[in-house]
């Protein structure tokens, strides 16, 4: 009946509810809309006033190129190399390198005959300079040869570093033996010599000295 009743004052006086003024920025309190109340996809860029969305306002790692304007894209681009920059400082000395010497000597005279080991010493397994330094006598005009062998007298790697002296007539002479070479394995470095008539040798000396690594040049 009420409702009837307002229908029919409405309709003779010819009286409505107006709608209510528009809601400007004014009335929206500062952080009121927050991005829970916004659709999803609905703001675009005539919304947005020139400038609003700075660095600041991005989060990092969510731009792609093709978020970028096409004049954005080619100032993107990687530019051809620069020039080479001075060079640096040197750097901090690296830590010593392995450098175990090995030694040994003979001081009692030994007569050759063919391969006699004249001195010997074990080393274990890694890259070395051997060098031996020999005395010999001959009683009687001679020829010697001395070399550096690695492992067994036969069967190894032999004959390395040979050195020949020769004796016209009785005489001493020194003698001089190098050798380089990288082993896997723990062996022995021998100084073998053989004389084919009365050689004695007074004094020997070897020294293997290990090294980081061997570089060979080419052969001469």
């Amino acid at each position: 009946m009420v409702v009837a009743t307002a229908a029919l004052i409405f309709a003779a006086t010819g009286v409505g509810i107006a709608a209510g003024p528009k809601i400007v920025t004014k009335d929206i309190r500062n952080g009121a809309v927050t991005s829970a109340k916004i659709r999803d996809r609905t703001i675009t860029a005539r919304d947005l006033r020139a400038g609003a969305v700075r660095t600041r306002q991005i989060r990092n790692g969510t731009i792609r190129v093709r978020d970028l304007h096409p004049s954005a894209r080619s100032a993107a681009r990687v530019g051809p190399q620069g020039p080479r920059g001075p060079k640096g400082d040197a750097g901090a000395l690296g830590p010593v390198g392995p450098s175990d010497s090995y030694y040994r000597a003979r001081e009692t005279d030994l007569v050759l005959g063919f391969l006699t080991d004249v001195v010997n010493i074990n080393v274990p397994a890694g890259s070395y300079v051997a060098g031996a330094t020999l005395t010999l006598a001959a009683s009687a005009a001679a020829t010697a040869s001395c070399a550096i062998f690695i492992g067994e007298l036969v069967g190894g790697t032999g004959g390395s570093g040979l050195t020949t002296v020769s004796f016209p007539a009785p005489a001493s002479a020194s003698a001089q033996s190098q050798f380089a070479f990288t082993t896997a394995t723990a062996t022995t470095v021998r100084v073998a010599c053989s004389a084919l008539s009365t050689v004695t040798v007074s004094t020997a000396s070897l020294s293997v000295t290990r090294v980081g690594s061997l570089t060979r040049g080419p052969t001469l």
